[in-house]
């Protein structure tokens, strides 16, 4: 595994702190929240933004981390793996709502691949992100997708049926989820395509409820996608939706300040070299 050896210079100040969606949330440290694990409708959290917690240079590591699993060693030595993943499982044991889930899954890339799991399963313990609740390749990537990064450079946007069209559940999982609490980690959230995807999908195929959670959040509104046709379809194979199946409910949340500094602090302690 490569490591990059990184400085980071001096940040400015985060701005004044906003209403979370929940008191639960808010205690647990997450940065950004919308619904309860305990209620109908979508539950999902995000770690951090999706800028670098406002550390220059720290958004590129992040984004190496998580979806090329290269490492970063921070000047004292210290694995920003270690740091990001051991603040997430932390947030995850604080947050008694993401402790009912009872299996967990990662969501694909555009390829399909699942790149933060190498570096990630060196950190898994009991909890939520337990080894013996993980399920390989419970969701499947049966055609890539178009990588939204790429879409934006060429001045083109990609929709929701981008995930709908090209993502289904495994098959051998059909009974496993039935009743069950699953949750479902991602890189990073952006308007919600993955999550309400992967939600539409567990909960069609008789799971409790989904729990998504993102490592990074970017932007501040969520579409949540209702189905508006008849038409009901296998989730446990290849599915072709129109874009007007869907009818996109805007969300827009204040994200957590204070979450985002208490993590920026550990970061610039493990930054601060005294020579």
């Amino acid at each position: 595994m490569s490591t990059t050896q990184i400085t980071f210079p001096a940040v400015p100040q985060l701005p004044p702190s906003a209403a979370p969606t929940t008191t639960q949330a808010r205690t647990a440290g997450w940065f950004w929240s919308l619904g309860d694990a305990l209620l109908p409708g979508p539950c999902i959290r995000s770690l951090l933004d999706g800028h670098g917690a406002g550390v220059p240079g720290l958004q590129r590591s992040l984004v190496r981390l998580v979806k090329m699993s290269r490492d970063t060693h921070l000047p004292d030595g210290t694995p920003l793996s270690k740091l990001v993943y051991g603040h997430l499982l932390d947030t995850l044991e604080k947050d008694s709502h993401c402790l009912t889930a009872d299996l967990w899954g990662i969501y694909p890339g555009h390829t399909g691949e699942t790149p933060m799991l190498p570096v990630l399963s060196r950190y898994l313990q009991d909890g939520p992100l337990a080894e013996d609740r993980y399920l390989p390749h419970l969701l499947l990537r049966h055609t890539p997708a178009v990588k939204v990064a790429y879409a934006r450079r060429r001045g083109s946007s990609v929709g929701f049926t981008n995930q709908v069209n090209t993502v289904h559940l495994n098959p051998c999982y059909r009974e496993l989820l039935q009743g069950r609490r699953v949750l479902i980690l991602d890189d990073f959230c952006t308007q919600g395509y993955s999550f309400e995807w992967a939600r539409h999908l567990l909960m069609q195929a008789g799971a409790a409820k989904a729990i998504c959670i993102s490592l990074g959040r970017c932007g501040r509104t969520y579409l949540r996608q209702r189905l508006v046709t008849n038409r009901r379809c296998d989730p446990f194979n290849s599915i072709s939706y129109r874009d007007e199946d869907f009818l996109a409910d805007p969300v827009t949340l204040s994200p957590c300040y204070p979450n985002l500094q208490q993590f920026r602090s550990d970061f610039l302690s493990h930054s601060a070299v005294t020579h």
